[in-house]
């Protein structure tokens, strides 16, 4: 029997990113099809992750020979991120991330972090100066993306190398310089069927009006968040969150994907402040 959520993604992604993906590399006419849904995989991620438009992300596409595992980058300069991609596509939706492909994505992703792109392929090469001033940047964050179409997330076994890679740029919890999301099946359909309700935030959209740390009985940050919902009345939430900002906005994220969830597609426009 086919696996109807494969089915209706395939189906979409052949919708949003026909004639978007560059295959001009690809020789072997058996190998375009899985490398068109490899690919758009990768570029969806980045939608998913920041809401770029289709177009946009589709040319993030890093994937081919030499690219060091990493499927697509995007410097998002609203949200202060570089996002680093790894897909795979599994046609039976069934499966999780070998070893093998999370230990290559983390050999890549420390290569990258290492400002070590030697022999990569031209579309990789193109992105070294936005990579290079990402990971100078004091107020960038780095989050590493594994998107695949299995129904599984990565096991403990897998997720060493990753895990140890984490620990050793980041060096203790109160740091998050790198982070790590899994895109698996459901997250995929889930954010298909709901419409692509963008669930980033961008900066630009928020207005922060005072925020401020403590530091008893731990350094946190305080911040309340006001949503003015067009024509569904006003939530308010306090929250506490890492002292950078970024930990702020993470939060945030949180908060919006939780109210979508509630929202549906009743409205979808709305406006947020922070505020003391």
């Amino acid at each position: 029997m086919s696996n109807l959520k494969m089915v209706r993604i395939q189906a979409k992604i052949d919708e949003l990113f026909k004639e978007l993906v560059d295959l001009s590399d690809v020789k072997n006419p058996d190998e375009k099809v899985n490398k068109f849904y490899s690919r758009s995989l990768a570029a969806l991620a980045i939608v998913m992750q920041c809401g770029a438009e289709y177009d946009i992300a589709a040319q993030s596409i890093t994937d081919g020979y030499h690219d060091l595992g990493i499927d697509a980058v995007y410097n998002d300069t609203a949200q202060k991120k570089l996002i680093l991609v790894q897909s795979k596509w599994r046609k039976d939706g069934l499966g999780s991330i070998s070893q093998e492909e999370a230990s290559t994505f983390t050999e890549g992703v420390a290569r990258v972090i290492n400002f070590d792109l030697t022999g990569c392929n031209a579309k990789l090469s193109a992105k070294q100066s936005e990579i290079t001033d990402a990971l100078r940047d004091m107020n960038y964050q780095i989050e590493i993306v594994y998107c695949h179409t299995g129904n599984q997330g990565m096991n403990e076994y897998a997720s060493r190398a990753l895990n140890s890679l984490l620990n050793q740029v980041n060096e203790d919890d109160s740091t998050e310089l790198l982070t790590f999301t899994e895109i698996k099946l459901q997250d995929i359909y889930e954010y298909l069927a709901n419409g692509q309700i963008n669930e980033s935030i961008v900066l630009n959209d928020v207005l922060i009006s005072n925020w401020g740390s403590v530091d008893a009985p731990s350094k946190r940050t305080m911040a309340q968040f006001q949503y003015r919902l067009l024509e569904s009345g006003i939530i308010n939430m306090e929250i506490s969150c890492s002292q950078r900002i970024y930990g702020i906005i993470k939060e945030v994220q949180k908060l919006i994907k939780e109210l979508k969830r509630f929202l549906k597609h009743s409205q979808k426009s709305f406006f947020i402040t922070i505020m003391e």
